[in-house]
């Protein structure tokens, strides 16, 4: 018997068109190889989605694609990832789940963890949901009892967790489980999170994960460019051997070009002629750094650039800036990802209010229901009231006064 370990696919992670659609690309290409191989089931250790609610079109083409493992008779098994998860509402995989396209693994009597018995499949699948700010670790170390898998059974645990033995060095820092935090006596261990592929063994039994499948944010992809392998694992129960299949949709060229001591006016110029060989349906990623000596944003002039890269070749272009430093007065009050910066600027401006309503992570909340896209067909009066219900739980105003 054989399954498949995929993890962090973050269908509908980009605003860009055409990385939306690698993304879906790779989810594609990687149920063509499950079929190809002849899996028996899959194991998505979390973020199947971006967003707990993805647009519907997103939504649609992901059902599709489950569809074909459900005509084949491949059951397709999850947790939710961080990204997944709602605290407001049921998301996307809820429904995937009712549509018998998908089985959610998490079972919990209290503080006791039950596995989901397939006995056609002859396995015992734990999970434990992910949630955010790190409350999945919480859930995992208040759990005092697992129960014992059905003799005869494979026991397999699906975790949406950082292993620290499995962290790059640049991550080395998060908050992390040590691999000894792990449950002894399963046969194999299903991570997710983490987005670079990762193998160790406890008391002989893979521990797995796969990283991400394409990528979810320009770091991602900019890592893609330097090496790391995307991908995800088949497994053969026989010998719990992972095998990895490599997911190369499209090439990745990162162009860093420093612009130490230019001024804003003259870079593009700089750029131009620092342009690498731009090979056909490339997604570029355009990193610029540097201390520039004078100069505004708008003298930079990308869309130029962009436009030029495109007519020659590229599928897309994707630039990064946050190492291009103006003149000091010039110079962003926060660095960091968008996430941290939203949350660094709420911080300040809570910590500074008179008014104490919202916490940092309801305001985060309100955020992320201001980013939720319109569905298709759906009536604007229908979006900004389904809009409104939800963000109306969040202040917790009752609807009814």
């Amino acid at each position: 018997m054989k399954f498949a370990h995929l993890s962090d696919i973050h269908l509908g992670a980009f605003s860009d068109r055409s990385l939306r659609d690698l993304s879906f690309d790779a989810f594609s290409y990687s149920v063509e190889k499950c079929i190809e191989n002849d899996v028996d089931f899959v194991l998505i250790s979390g973020d199947f989605f971006h967003n707990p609610v993805p647009d519907m079109s997103i939504s649609r083409d992901a059902a599709e694609k489950l569809k074909e493992f459900k005509d084949r008779g491949i059951k397709v098994f999850t947790i939710y990832g961080s990204h997944d998860y709602s605290p407001l509402s049921a998301s996307m995989i809820d429904i995937f789940e009712k549509a018998g396209l998908i089985s959610k693994v998490q079972r919990l009597d209290g503080k006791k963890l039950l596995p989901l018995v397939d006995k056609d499949l002859n396995i015992s699948l734990y999970g434990i949901d992910a949630r955010k700010n790190g409350l999945d670790q919480e859930t995992w170390r208040s759990i005092e009892e697992i129960e014992k898998p059905p003799n005869g059974t494979i026991p397999i645990i699906l975790m949406h967790l950082a292993i620290r033995e499995l962290l790059p060095y640049d991550l080395f820092m998060i908050e992390a489980l040590n691999i000894s935090d792990l449950p002894k006596g399963m046969k194999y261990y299903a991570l997710g999170h983490i987005h670079f592929p990762g193998y160790y063994e406890l008391d002989g039994s893979p521990v797995v994960q796969p990283g991400a499948l394409f990528g979810s944010d320009f770091t991602d992809l900019e890592n893609t460019a330097k090496g790391v392998k995307r991908g995800f694992y088949i497994v053969d129960t026989d010998n719990m051997k992972p095998e990895f299949i490599e997911v190369n949709i499209a090439p990745i060229i990162l162009m860093k070009i420093n612009l130490d001591n230019k001024h804003a006016s003259s870079a593009y110029d700089e750029v131009m002629r620092n342009l690498g060989k731009i090979e056909k349906e490339s997604v570029v990623l355009l990193h610029l750094e540097g201390n520039l000596s004078g100069g505004k944003q708008s003298d930079l002039q990308i869309h130029r650039i962009k436009r030029y890269i495109i007519e020659n070749g590229a599928r897309t272009v994707i630039h990064n800036q946050s190492q291009l430093k103006f003149p000091e007065s010039q110079k962003a009050k926060f660095t960091g990802t968008i996430e941290e910066i939203e949350r660094k600027i709420l911080e300040e401006k809570i910590s500074s209010s008179k008014i104490k309503a919202l916490s940092v992570d309801s305001s985060l909340e309100l955020l992320n229901i201001l980013s939720i896209q319109k569905e298709d067909g759906e009536r604007d009066s229908d979006y900004k009231e389904r809009l409104s219900k939800l963000a109306m739980k969040i202040l917790g105003v009752d609807e009814s006064d």
